[in-house]
Order: C-alpha cells, then sequence, then structure tokens
C-alpha cells in the first residue's frame, strides 16, 4: 500500500468510527514517510472502533504476518507465542505519551520504537491475531467516558480464558496491569491506576 493509500484508508477508519481527523503529520522512519493521523474522537466507544479496525489492520500488514508466522513456528504453543509477543513489545517499543490523540499503523510503531499505550496495543494485538490468538481491547477509565489507557488480552484457544498483555510498564504476561503498577511502584502513570478496567 502506498502512502496517499495507507492515510486514506486511516481517515476511513477514524471517520467510519465517529470520529474528527485534525491533521495528518508525516514522520520520518527507515522505510520513508509514514502519517500519523491526528484526530478527535467524540467519546471511548468511538476510540476503541478504530483501536480495533487498527489491529485487525496491522494483523493483514505483509510484514507483520510474516513476523508472526516465524515467530509462531518458534514457539507454536499458543501461551508460548503469547508470551514472546508480549515480552517482544515490551523490550522493543518505549513507552511515550503524546501530547494529542494520534494514531499510528504497527509497522510504524515498529520502525520508530516508541508509542503510546494506544500504538502499543496496535503492534502488540496485531502480532497475536496475525499469529492466531484471540485479541480484545480493554480500557481503563478515570470516569465514565474517559478512558486513559488501554492494554491487550490475547486468548489461547477459542473459548478459554482472557490472558493481560500489558506493555507500557514491564508487567508479567497475564498479570492484571493494576497489580503490576502497585507491585512495581510505578510513579506518575494514574491512567493505570485506581478504576476498573471493565468500565465506570
Amino acid at each position: 500500500m502506498n502512502l496517499a493509500s495507507e492515510i486514506r484508508q486511516t481517515i476511513g477508519d477514524v471517520r467510519a468510527a465517529g470520529g474528527r481527523v485534525k491533521s495528518v503529520a508525516l514522520m520520518r522512519t527507515d522505510e520513508g514517510l509514514r502519517p500519523s493521523i491526528v484526530a478527535d474522537c467524540p467519546d471511548a466507544a468511538s476510540l476503541l472502533r478504530v483501536l480495533v479496525t487498527q489491529v485487525k489492520r496491522c494483523s493483514e500488514h505483509p510484514s507483520i504476518r510474516d513476523f508472526a508466522r516465524r515467530v509462531r513456528e518458534k514457539y507454536p504453543a499458543p501461551g508460548a507465542f503469547g508470551e514472546q509477543v508480549h515480552a517482544w513489545v515490551q523490550n522493543t517499543v518505549e513507552f511515550q505519551r503524546e501530547p494529542f490523540e494520534a494514531f499510528q499503523k504497527g509497522p510504524h510503531t515498529l520502525k520508530v520504537g516508541a508509542g503510546d499505550c494506544d500504538c502499543q496495543v496496535i503492534l502488540a494485538g496485531g502480532v497475536a491475531k496475525a499469529g492466531g490468538l484471540g485479541v480484545r481491547v480493554v480500557p481503563f477509565w478515570l470516569a465514565p467516558d474517559d478512558p486513559r489507557h488501554v492494554c491487550c488480552q490475547f486468548q489461547h484457544e477459542g473459548g478459554g480464558p482472557w490472558h493481560w498483555a500489558e506493555t507500557t510498564i514491564p508487567a508479567r504476561y497475564g498479570e492484571d496491569p493494576f497489580a503490576a503498577a502497585k507491585r512495581l511502584q510505578v510513579k506518575g502513570r494514574e491512567d493505570i491506576r485506581g478504576r476498573n478496567p471493565q468500565g465506570p
């Protein structure tokens, strides 16, 4: 997909979810210029729709599919594969806050090696989904309709339990992000403290 098509696709995803595109920032990477879409989402539901769509798009990207296939060949057991995806994103992508809400593609996050929680969810979720795991995006709420953090959960087999894959702090695979933040005594991350992640 060329740059113009990638921009149109992401803008379409944001608008289809009810969001408003404010601007398109082009960032230089090893693959050339890549878009980061700056957007306003009117509510939590529209934001989550964008993220779910972007996880799916990431899982369909040829380089992500190829990477997931190679990791899955080395770690064929679903649990081991999930652990590897989780550890890989934790060790590869630095948590970096955004001054505004921007959506960037998973391959872009990988190239720049940095991104906020939603960027990491798109990448981790995309790789996990491409490798055959179930993926869901879970918001963390500070107030009604005010999600400040998102995290992936992976499902190893259809209908089985969901496993946390918090990548923005050094949480263990399967560890509840609240429990991880408390265990690690994380400072300055009010986004993963004080609210049930299932909703307000």
